[in-house]
């Protein structure tokens, strides 16, 4: 977490590992390696840009941006990630993906997914990653495994054991996606 500091306007990091960074780490078996970083921007107002203009806008937000403690748990620390993609990374794509729900649970006009299990105690859906305006997938987007962060005391994912859970009940999955052909990722999955 990074933060300017008003009195001599340096910016301060304070860094902690995650939990699963830890895991790693208490391991001891070599398997330890920082490779990357998130950084986020969850508690700056941008509305202040389009309220005051973008010089007096952004020295507002320089100076009312509260000063973040840095956390333990991923799903916590970071709610909405900044990305950095570069062309060779996006593998000339022009659009990022979207991600779409389908089967019996239905994505909300409020970006919510709606589970019912009203005549039944088990519901199954397909998540699918499209390309807008393009035939396929760049491998980039294809490669990797999808993290699932649900509440264990109400769903779980059949036939998956989490990868850990929080303090506060959140179960992490680890799921590998099915790539049938280059034109979509899909994952699929039963929540009980």
């Amino acid at each position: 977490m990074g933060f300017l500091d008003h009195s001599t306007n340096n910016i301060i990091v304070d860094a902690v590992l995650t939990t699963k960074g830890r895991e790693f780490l208490a391991a001891n078996d070599g398997s330890f390696s920082i490779i990357k970083f998130a950084v986020g921007d969850d508690e700056v107002d941008y509305s202040l840009i389009k309220q005051l203009g973008r010089t007096l806008g952004k020295e507002k937000i320089e100076k009312n941006t509260p000063v973040m403690e840095a956390l333990t748990n991923g799903s916590q620390a970071l709610k909405h990630r900044c990305l950095s993609l570069s062309p060779a990374t996006f593998g000339g794509a022009l659009f990022y993906p979207i991600g779409v729900f389908e089967g019996d649970a239905t994505l909300g006009t409020s970006g919510v997914l709606k589970l019912s299990t009203k005549n039944k105690s088990r519901n199954r859906f397909t998540y699918r990653l499209s390309m807008q305006d393009e035939n396929s997938i760049p491998e980039d987007f294809q490669s990797g495994n999808f993290e699932l962060e649900i509440n264990s005391n109400l769903l779980t994912v059949s036939g998956e054991i989490p990868e850990f859970t929080y303090p506060d009940s959140t179960a992490a999955y680890e799921l590998i996606p099915s790539t049938a052909n280059s034109e979509s990722v899909i994952l699929r999955t039963e929540l009980v």
